[in-house]
């Protein structure tokens, strides 16, 4: 073998080492940049699992209120049988609540059948004369003064087991919005009360006398038969006059507004005018004295909600400029 055969021979095989090192650190720098993948990766599955978890902190840092009445987490989701033990539960829940109301009821109507007696006497009028047609009226006058009694007292202990009920559900803005009406449900419902007892009742009872008058008939009052048109009487009453509460309630909602109770005054007159009609037993004397007090009501509650948007919608320009 000459020389040149050499040259050729040792240029092949260095050729071929430079050939081998280039690929052992070609193969270097892929496993290189494999291993910066994999820890850039692993870097980012930690950050987003710190992330989910310091979230649910930072939350409860910023609203620790809002986290005491939320419902526990679960893994499993919005399932169907997830939605219907929450129905089931609600439901018990709200049967409960229901027999623990109708048992203050029976307890309040029970304590009430020994006061029957005094509260006769005071509804008694001292004009009147009443008489008894049926040997049992006597019994049904000390039940549904009883009954009545046990009712009125009953209706806080309500008031409170709704809000009870509710309560989980709300947000605590929610629930301090809340918490505002009930005082006012209770106020107006002994306003109607006390309108119907001292104005709307004996109305009725001084046209019909005076109606008999002029017919030459006496009127002659049976016991029952009073009592019986009292609590049909005073009982609708009170709770129309719970229209402001409903309004402004609806109002806060959102869906009434001052320009649709000045624009749908006609349909709401009409509509508590056939309410009073159908539920207020009586003449139109009866209707007349109920019908006009809802609409100044009515007027009452348009100015309520005017003055309550203003400061809605100051509070929320207060609220966009801090933002």
């Amino acid at each position: 073998m000459n020389e040149h055969d050499l040259d050729e021979a040792r240029k092949n095989d260095n050729t071929r080492k430079n050939d081998e090192t280039s690929r052992d650190e070609t193969y270097k720098n892929d496993e290189t940049y494999k291993n910066e993948e994999t820890q850039k990766n692993e870097e980012t599955q930690k950050n987003e699992e710190t992330q989910k978890i310091e979230e649910p902190s930072r939350h409860e840092a910023r609203y620790p209120e809002s986290t005491k009445h939320d419902t526990p987490t679960s893994t499993v989701r919005d399932t169907p049988a997830t939605d219907e033990l929450t129905w089931v539960g609600h439901l018990g829940e709200l049967r409960q609540r229901l027999v623990r109301t109708l048992l203050v009821f029976l307890l309040f109507t029970v304590l009430a059948l020994f006061f029957s007696r005094t509260i006769f006497d005071l509804l008694k009028p001292e004009e009147l004369t009443w008489h008894a047609f049926s040997p049992t009226d006597t019994l049904a006058i000390y039940f549904k003064l009883s009954f009545g009694i046990g009712f009125f007292l009953t209706i806080p202990y309500l008031l409170y087991e709704i809000w009870a009920f509710v309560r989980p559900g709300l947000t605590e803005n929610e629930a301090r919005v809340a918490l505002r009406y009930i005082p006012w449900v209770f106020f107006f419902f002994i306003i109607g009360l006390l309108f119907a007892y001292f104005v709307v009742f004996p109305g009725f009872l001084f046209w019909m006398k005076k109606l008999n008058d002029s017919l030459g008939l006496t009127l002659i009052l049976g016991v029952n038969a009073y009592f019986s048109l009292l609590f049909q009487v005073v009982f609708p009453v009170a709770l129309l006059f719970e229209l402001p509460v409903v309004m402004l309630f609806l109002a806060r909602l959102g869906l009434l507004t001052p320009k649709r109770l000045s624009a749908w005054r006609p349909y709401a007159y009409f509509l508590l005018a056939v309410v009073s009609f159908v539920f207020i037993p009586g003449d139109w004397v009866t209707f007349l004295l109920v019908i006009f007090p809802l609409f100044a009501l009515y007027e009452l509650s348009n100015v309520i909600i005017r003055l309550a948007y203003r400061r809605w919608e100051r509070a929320q320009v207060l609220e966009n400029n801090s933002d």
